[in-house]
């Protein structure tokens, strides 16, 4: 097993495209994502407002912010990231809400503090009466997920990009080049070979994710507020172990998914036009993930294979103290998958019909 394995990773790693995918593309698809995620955040900010706010103070912020809505829940619309700031009054206070832990909102309050005071050294001027003399901020400690759902995409595209050559290379193509057939007829059980090659597709998988998800993390922390809570956080050892066990469960999963339509490929050809098919699948958590935050996520999503580890990205970037159950959940459900799929393949790869292809 251990010969198969060398042999098949130097085979592997001598291609150029491998190496490119590997390693290169994982970084630059790393540089892309954080510096669009930053981007966005200079979009306009969706302001709420309550019933304590006075009706003259609504229709000056109006004038400048076209964003501001009436809410009836205005700290739930917070919580669960459906505005970015909070507009509230009490005794000729207005007390601002937000999320002062991302840079882009903490400006923004700063901006509107700045434009009420404004306003209200005007009033004073004329001798007008002020229902907002002075301003108040507030942080409801809301988490918003961002982090979370940005190293799950970083985190799905360089597993793909890094395992998927290396999963045509060792099913699809050796069919196609005869050579697979030498390889069975040596002495060493199916279950063998197969995991091997599992092990090495894994191996590059894992560089790639690592390389990249890692990368991520620095970058983000260096470009934005919020992403520096990740590697100075007071949860920093709890954070990466986590996060090297979610990497590591969805990529035995995805690659045994690679793996799996490797082998029913009949060429390398065929094998490449599964991988839209695939991405499009993987990519459906994080589509679903975006709509939630961490305050809201149902418990069930941690038995929902790829689910699970989107939801469970967005715990570990969180403050929740329910930490240690959606990880034992994800963890029993990822390995229930990984054995489900896994034996398919074997089973699969016991046929010489789908092993060998039409030789």
């Amino acid at each position: 097993m251990k010969s198969i394995y060398k042999k098949d990773l130097i085979d592997v790693w001598r291609d150029r495209k491998t190496l490119l995918l590997s390693i290169i593309l994982p970084l630059v698809i790393v540089i892309v994502s954080v510096t669009i995620q930053n981007t966005s955040g200079d979009l306009e900010m969706t302001i709420v407002y309550d019933e304590s706010v006075p009706a003259d103070v609504v229709n000056v912020i109006e004038e400048e912010y076209a964003s501001l809505e009436y809410s009836e829940q205005m700290e739930e619309d917070l919580m669960q990231d459906k505005a970015d700031i909070g507009l509230q009054a009490d005794d000729h206070t207005l007390i601002l809400y937000g999320n002062v832990d991302e840079s882009n909102i903490q400006d923004e309050i700063m901006n509107l503090e700045l434009f009420m005071t404004q306003n209200t050294l005007q009033d004073i001027e004329q001798g007008a009466n002020s229902h907002y003399l002075k301003t108040e901020v507030a942080n409801l400690d809301q988490e918003s997920g961002s982090i979370g759902n940005l190293l799950m995409n970083i985190l799905i595209m360089s597993v793909l990009f890094g395992a998927f050559p290396a999963s045509v290379s060792l099913f699809a193509e050796e069919k196609e080049q005869r050579t697979m057939e030498a390889l069975l007829m040596a002495p060493k059980s199916r279950f063998r070979i197969l995991s091997s090659k599992f092990l090495v597709i894994l191996t590059l998988g894992l560089i790639s994710g690592c390389i990249a998800i890692f990368g991520g993390i620095m970058l983000t922390s260096f470009m934005d507020t919020e992403g520096s809570s990740i590697v100075i956080g007071d949860q920093l050892a709890t954070q990466m172990i986590g996060l090297i066990l979610n990497t590591v469960l969805f990529a035995i999963n995805a690659v045994t998914l690679l793996m799996l339509v490797s082998i029913m490929s009949e060429s390398f050809k065929e094998a490449q036009n599964y991988m839209m098919a695939t991405m499009i699948l993987l990519f459906i958590g994080p589509g679903i993930m975006s709509t939630l935050t961490p305050a809201n996520i149902p418990m069930w999503l941690f038995f929902v294979p790829s689910l699970n580890n989107n939801a469970f990205m967005q715990v570990i970037f969180s403050s929740s103290s329910g930490f240690y159950l959606p990880l034992m959940l994800t963890i029993a459900s990822s390995l229930l998958l990984f054995i489900v799929l896994f034996f398919i393949c074997y089973r699969m790869f016991n046929d010489d019909k789908k092993a060998l292809g039409d030789n």
